[in-house]
This record gives C-alpha cells, sequence and structure tokens, in this order.
C-alpha cells in the first residue's frame, strides 16, 4: 500500500470584481458598490446589497459626507469585517454606515450568497453618501 500525500492547501481566494475595478455606481445616485478581484457574475445579488444598504442607512443631517465601509458577505448572508476604511469626518456619520452594514447582516438582508458563487466570503467595499 502507498501512503497519500497530504492535500496542498487551497489558495486564498481573490476579492471579488466587478467589470469596472473603479467604484460605479449600482441601482441609482448615491448607492456605490466595489468590488475587487476575481469577477462576480450574478448582478442581481449586488443590487440586492445596495438596496439592503441604502434601506438600513439612517442619516438626515449634513448632506456634504462620504465614508466608505469594507466587509464581507459569509455564504448564510450575515456580514463580518466591516472597518470603515474612509471616514467621513462625522463621528455619528461614519456610525450610521457601519451599523448599516452590520443591521443589513443581523436581519438576514443580504440574503445567502449565491449557489453559483464558489467561495465562502463576497468582500464588498461600499462608499456611503447621504440621500440627495
Amino acid at each position: 500500500m502507498t501512503p497519500t500525500p497530504p492535500p496542498e492547501p487551497a489558495p486564498t481566494p481573490a476579492p471579488v470584481r466587478g467589470p469596472d475595478p473603479k467604484p460605479v455606481t449600482i441601482g441609482g445616485e448615491n448607492r456605490n458598490v466595489q468590488l475587487e478581484g476575481e469577477e462576480f457574475p450574478f448582478p442581481d445579488y449586488l443590487e440586492n446589497i445596495v438596496t439592503q444598504l441604502h434601506r438600513m442607512f439612517r442619516w438626515s443631517g449634513s448632506a456634504n459626507l462620504e465614508a466608505e465601509v469594507v466587509f464581507y458577505i459569509q455564504r448564510d448572508g450575515t456580514a463580518g469585517g466591516i472597518r470603515l476604511v474612509r471616514r467621513s469626518g462625522n463621528f455619528q456619520f461614519d456610525l450610521q454606515a457601519h451599523e448599516a452594514v452590520d443591521r443589513a447582516g443581523r436581519t438576514g438582508a443580504f440574503g445567502p450568497l449565491p449557489d453559483g458563487w464558489q467561495q465562502d466570503r463576497l468582500w464588498v467595499s461600499f462608499t456611503f453618501e447621504p440621500p440627495k
């Protein structure tokens, strides 16, 4: 009997990437989502991310703010790794942006990742802007 060599570890997947690596508006104004890395071929799922974050973001203050949040969505639709990578300069605005991602993940608003997506996580960068 010949011993079987141990399996090689799977390579770490790159973050997903849309057709344009720069932030793009998906689904209307003030809804910027950026994906980097490999192509994510499920536009309806991306549209839902944008819609849910827009629904969860509650801001009625100053209109000239912008904050970028990076996070991942796990296979079951929960969110993790939430961090602000570009702050607005307004603590309350930044807090609302962080809480919008957290709330969407906790309530299952994103839904599970599509069956055709082979990775366990989907990394997302989202730019929050006040409604205009």
